[in-house]
């Protein structure tokens, strides 16, 4: 889900039962009358993509068609086919610092395909891709959140044959930079993570067949 003029997309995504199909729906909640709208389709289906916001777009990036980068405008409600990304991958997380684009580890699709920890950098200005240095752990299924101009990568799971992570790690932009900070109590994957006055809260999330309600509180220290 994003964020756009104070209303909220829904985005893509796949159903399991009664069959699996990935989706190209886009529905948009406005929280002033709690109501929901149906919008216009994402040109490709798909699921375990991620979604990232720089000047009131919406940009979708990879998934389950892994290397597709599709950008909606909710005021012209159209979809525009970006550039590809370099490295396939879906199960990777998307931030947005300054006007670019993030993504960041991720796996492969396809059954038994490991994960990695690759970063590449997107300038919707340009359309143009660009390698940034690697994450420090390996890891897909991560989230992470943007607090004072860094980004935090936080849980995963290390792909297939290991195990749930508690990792957190700060990156800077700026300086292209990676710094390992305090872990995550809860060791978790599919979790979910937002920023609410200078702290990150880590919400739920999966500890392979465990679903879990955990909340937890980080405090970066500024």
């Amino acid at each position: 889900t994003d964020v756009v003029n104070g209303k909220i997309y829904a985005i893509g995504g796949i159903t399991f039962a009664p069959a699996v199909v990935k989706l190209t729906t886009v529905e948009e909640y406005d929280p002033v009358t709690d109501k929901w709208k149906k919008k216009a389709d994402m040109p490709t289906p798909r699921g375990w993509l991620s979604t990232s916001v720089v000047n009131g777009k919406i940009y979708a990036i990879g998934g389950s068609t892994p290397y597709t980068v599709e950008v909606y405008d909710p005021v012209k409600n159209k979809w525009t086919r970006k550039t590809k990304m370099r490295t396939e991958r879906g199960g990777h997380a998307a931030s947005a610092v300054n006007g670019k684009i993030y993504v960041i580890a991720g796996q492969e699709i396809g059954e038994g395909r490991g994960a990695f920890s690759t970063v590449e950098e997107y300038d919707p200005e340009t359309d143009r891709w660009t390698k940034k240095t690697n994450m420090p752990t390996v890891r897909v299924y991560l989230s992470t959140s943007v607090l004072n101009g860094k980004i935090y990568a936080i849980g995963g799971w290390a792909g297939p044959g290991g195990t749930c992570l508690s990792t957190v790690e700060e990156y800077d932009p700026e300086t292209d930079r990676w710094t390992k900070k305090t872990d995550m109590p809860t060791a978790r994957g599919w979790l979910s993570t937002s920023v609410v006055n200078g702290k990150i809260y880590a919400i739920g999330g999966k500890k392979f067949d465990n679903t879990l309600s955990t909340v937890e509180e980080y405090d970066p220290g500024f």
